[in-house]
């Protein structure tokens, strides 16, 4: 402890603040001694986490109490957004008071006006969020323009729709145009529009840095309106991004109802690429996420070898490989790469994998690892191959592979198994392998739509490994007559009552709208 207590007060503060978000130790490192107490106190209320109403009144009273501690500030409480663009009772101008905030964090409300819930009910949940916001409430950034001397200091801010409206591509605009922000990160987007500035912005330009756009279902985006979002930031370095795709989403008839999202025309690569034009001299980090895997695409690729400062890509397969592609031609991929690049990380959809093409999907599916041929492997060695002379700086490739029908998130990924030749190679050339294949979860519950979908490839036979496995003993066959979980006999019950009363329970009728609606009211 001697030793510990004799380092000087910056050394220990460095140390301290590794738990600057870990409120429980900051507690204990408080009370050890009063240089820790002293290191740490500073610390406690550097970032605020979203409290109940009672927690967050202690919470004010002792920064009133305390005046000294509000500059210790650096993140506050979410700040509720309604529909119209204000805010709830004063809490952005208590949040940008703070002398030295750094972070904010904006939810939309749930609430819906008056005049929106008879539309909410007439189309329907996905019907209502892919109509989108009226032209005359898509804008709304009042909340905005105050406060301007309390915006100059923020850095970061997190948009979150919290399940209700999302926001809109103007408000976005206009927080990537503030004067000191360095990222941005936007989560539950559904739909997406060209941006409407006032003149006096249309050229600004942002040093925002970081930036994140994620969508949920439904999600439907133009690579246009992307394009226009990216104009103002030349600087950006990390880009985090929902796959722009064009979709229709519907709710399936029923009492258990699911929404079902369809992609209206093919993702083409190529549109991607001319999208990031503004961001290519300046990326170092990209990701775009597929949503739902089941994209299609229209066979071009994306070229990433001009991204000069490219140093971490994760992309779905299709982009760079192309759809369709045969296995020797994914040999050229190497050449669609910057010399840059650090680390490479590849999602494979539903209907191509790692060692087989879109044509070969049914025939492939059961293959063992030992009737793989090896020449299925010899793609995978350009990059170990042509690291001296095209990808000098790569350290690090990885790969994802769902299979059939099921959605990802009930899926293991298992490593697969490669010959030992080709690990040598790779070992010889300081690449890191990461590949795994993934195959359903005996101990998850799975949709019973998704159930006939569930058999995967055996590569090596790893499901029935996995089968094995402790607390997987449980599982039923659906081949004897038995549901395979519990979960799905108990929604295939729900699913036939429904059957039995289509007539009276069919979806949209007067009679199962106004019951909805009197049970929201209740």
């Amino acid at each position: 402890m001697s030793s510990i207590l004799s380092l000087s007060d910056d050394v220990l503060y460095t140390i301290v603040s590794n738990f600057e978000r870990d409120l429980t130790s900051l507690r204990t490192v408080a009370q050890v001694c009063q240089r820790f107490h002293a290191a740490s106190r500073s610390l406690i209320f550097r970032h605020i986490p979203d409290l109940k109403w009672a927690e967050r009144q202690l919470l004010r009273r002792s920064l009133a109490e305390t005046p000294k501690l509000q500059q210790y500030v650096h993140s506050w409480l979410p700040v509720s957004l309604h529909h119209d663009g204000t805010i709830t009772d004063n809490q952005l101008e208590e949040a940008l008071a703070f002398p030295n905030l750094r972070h904010l964090a904006i939810q939309r409300t749930k609430g819906l006006p008056e005049r929106k819930k008879e539309e909410f009910w007439v189309l329907g949940t996905s019907g209502f969020f892919r109509k989108g916001r009226d032209e005359m409430d898509d804008f709304h950034c009042y909340f905005l323009d105050g406060g301007a001397e309390g915006w100059n200091n923020i850095r970061s801010a997190c948009l979150d729709s919290a399940g209700s409206f999302y926001f809109s591509s103007t408000e976005i605009v206009r927080f990537m145009l503030l004067p000191s922000i360095k990222s941005l990160k936007v989560s539950g987007l559904a739909q997406l529009r060209a941006p409407h500035l006032p003149p006096e912005l249309s050229n600004a330009k942002s040093g925002l840095e970081e930036l994140q756009l994620r969508g949920r279902m439904p999600w439907s985006c133009e690579t246009t309106v992307v394009h226009e979002l990216l104009l103002p930031c030349s600087g950006l370095k990390r880009l985090v991004l929902q796959l722009p795709m064009v979709t229709i989403c519907y709710t399936t008839p029923g009492i258990v109802m699911y929404t079902v999202c369809d992609v209206l025309k093919p993702v083409a690569p190529a549109n991607l690429e001319a999208m990031l034009e503004p961001v290519r001299e300046s990326l170092q980090e990209l990701t775009l996420l597929e949503q739902n895997n089941d994209a299609t695409y229209d066979g071009s690729v994306m070229d990433f070898s001009s991204f000069t400062e490219l140093l971490h890509l994760e992309v779905p397969a299709p982009c760079v490989l192309g759809h369709g592609t045969s296995l020797d031609g994914r040999e050229s991929l190497y050449e669609k790469l910057p010399s840059s690049l650090q680390s490479l990380h590849l999602e494979f959809p539903r209907d191509t994998g790692i060692l087989y093409d879109n044509s070969e999907q049914d025939e492939f599916r059961d293959v063992s690892a030992g009737e793989i041929p090896l020449s299925r492997y010899q793609w995978l060695r350009q990059f170990s191959v042509h690291k001296v002379t095209h990808l000098s700086r790569l350290t690090k490739l990885s790969m994802r592979d769902p299979i059939a029908s099921t959605r990802q998130g009930h899926w293991v990924p298992q490593p697969l198994t490669l010959p030992s030749d080709l690990l040598q190679l790779f070992h010889h050339s300081d690449i890191a392998l990461d590949i795994r294949v993934s195959y359903p979860n005996p101990g998850s519950p799975i949709h019973r739509h998704s159930w006939s979908g569930c058999t995967g490839r055996s590569y090596g036979s790893i499901q029935e490994e996995i089968c094995k496995r402790p607390g997987c003993e449980g599982r039923r066959d659906a081949e004897e007559g038995k549901e395979p979980w519990d979960e799905v006999k108990e929604m295939m019950e729900m699913y036939e009552f429904w059957e039995e009363h289509e007539d009276e329970l069919k979806y949209g009728s007067e009679q199962l709208t106004s019951r909805i609606a009197e049970s929201f009211e209740q």
